[in-house]
C-alpha cells in the first residue's frame, strides 16, 4: 500500500511540474466559458454571466488582447456562439 501511495504521488508530481499559467482576462462570475480568439488574433470572445447568480442568463463578450478591456456585445444567451467570416461583394 505504501508503494501504491508513493507512486500515485510521485504521478502528481509529475503533471504539476507541466503546468502551464497564462493571463486572467475575466475574474468575476460564476462562470467564465468557451474563450475563442478572433480570425485576427486579436480579440477573445467568451461566454459569463458576470455578475448573474448561477441560473441567471450569461452574456457573449469581447476581450481586446491590446487593451487588457472587456466589453459585452449580447446579453441574456443560453447558448454558446462562433466566430463568423463575412463576405462583402
Amino acid at each position: 500500500m505504501e508503494e501504491y501511495i508513493t507512486e500515485d504521488y510521485n504521478s502528481v508530481l509529475s503533471v504539476l511540474s507541466n503546468l502551464v499559467v497564462g493571463e486572467t482576462i475575466a475574474d468575476v462570475g460564476f462562470g467564465n466559458f468557451y474563450p475563442s480568439f478572433s480570425p485576427d488574433g486579436k480579440k477573445i470572445l467568451y461566454v459569463s454571466n458576470k455578475s448573474a447568480d448561477y441560473f441567471g442568463l450569461s452574456s457573449i463578450y469581447e476581450y481586446d488582447i491590446a487593451a487588457k478591456e472587456s466589453k459585452p456585445l449580447i446579453p441574456a444567451i443560453r447558448s454558446t456562439y462562433d466566430w463568423v467570416k463575412a463576405r462583402i461583394n
